[in-house]
């Protein structure tokens, strides 16, 4: 499957490695909130 990224489309994270770290941040919070409203 072909990536297709919008017309005007600019990475803000200027890199994919910025990138990826935004993305493992977001998910890591998302585990940490999940467990906590859990009381695991």
């Amino acid at each position: 499957m072909p990536l297709i990224l919008p017309e005007g489309y600019r990475n803000i994270l200027e890199n994919v490695e910025n990138t990826e770290k935004a993305i493992k941040y977001v998910k890591d919070m998302f585990q940490e909130t999940c467990r906590r409203s859990l009381h695991c």
